[in-house]
């Protein structure tokens, strides 16, 4: 479904150049769930960009639901990424004057009038992320979690076969991001979606069935997540990603300093801010100031 072969990305010349990717290799197929994390300014966002076509690589080949994407038009890459892939912004990305159904059917009305089928697509998504009392609010009348819930709503109004997620749940409580990330896994399970989120929830990433570390603008690790400790139920990730949120506020009522840390010093935090454009918001009116999550150390993982 997605395949990346020595896909570098560089920016600026001579002495200013910034090696964002270097020689990335991937290959992803239908129905996984991967997670990608990593450091801040590791080329997670950069990666990410390249994987929704909204970025070119400066050197390798990338390939998107079998179309090599070099071989596309603007036009092509337009209509390709509005059918063909599902996209979860870290910064909402809604139109201001549009309600919450309307922008759950925009990726639809840019191609086509909706149908009275569309719409209730878009209403049967909204309930199932907790907003069916919102239907006809707009953007400025919403939280920021909420319309990071309306976001995904609408990346999955099309049923793209690639779903890309930048921080879904970075804005939502534990209970509104375990049913966000229920619905990640639900439509690689069920639908054969291929999804790739960017996140630094350690937590969060042991939803998915496999997680990519960057490191310095390479695959530093790549590794199957089904079996690891602390991997939820497929049905309910809940249970892994409820309990992580529980440990770390229990970490984050402790002393300062009163925690050992890795001797590695390698850690991302769900605050940093990387090179590549790869920002938290700080709107959290969704979550509780205690629920606020500390950084998580990569090693973690495994």
């Amino acid at each position: 479904m997605i395949r990346l072969h020595q896909v570098s990305k560089s920016y600026g010349h001579g002495t200013t150049t910034v090696h964002a990717l270097r020689d990335v290799t991937l290959h992803i197929g239908a129905g996984e769930f991967v997670a990608i994390m990593g450091p801040s300014g590791s080329g997670k966002s950069t990666l990410l960009n390249i994987l929704s076509a909204l970025d070119v690589p400066t050197t390798g080949t990338v390939a998107l639901a079998g179309r090599d994407v070099a071989a596309l038009s603007d036009d092509e890459v337009t209509r390709f990424r509005r059918d063909r892939i599902g996209l979860i912004f870290q910064f909402f990305n809604l139109l201001p004057t549009m309600t919450a159904v309307e922008n759950v059917l925009l990726p639809v009305l840019l191609g086509r009038r909706a149908t009275a089928q569309d719409e209730a697509r878009a209403v049967t998504l909204l309930e199932r992320v907790g907003l069916g009392h919102r239907l006809q609010h707009r953007p400025g009348e919403l939280s920021g979690g909420e319309m990071q819930r309306v976001a995904v709503a609408r990346a999955f109004v099309t049923a793209p076969p690639i779903l890309l997620a930048d921080e879904p749940t970075g804005n939502l409580d534990s209970t509104s991001g375990a049913e966000v990330l229920r619905l990640l896994r639900q439509e690689a399970d069920e639908r054969g979606t291929t999804v790739v989120m960017v996140t630094h929830d350690a937590q969060a990433a042991r939803v998915g069935t496999r997680l990519v570390v960057i490191r310095d603008g390479r695959v530093h690790d790549d590794r199957q997540t089904v079996g690891l400790p602390g991997h939820g139920e497929f049905g309910n990730p809940a249970v892994s990603y409820a309990d992580g949120m529980a440990d770390d506020r229990n970490r984050q009522d402790q002393p300062q300093g009163s925690h050992a840390h890795s001797s590695s010093g390698n850690h991302s935090s769900s605050g940093d801010s990387d090179s590549s454009g790869d920002s938290d918001s700080s709107d959290d009116h969704d979550r509780p100031a205690s629920s606020k999550r500390p950084a998580i150390q990569l090693e973690a993982m495994g």
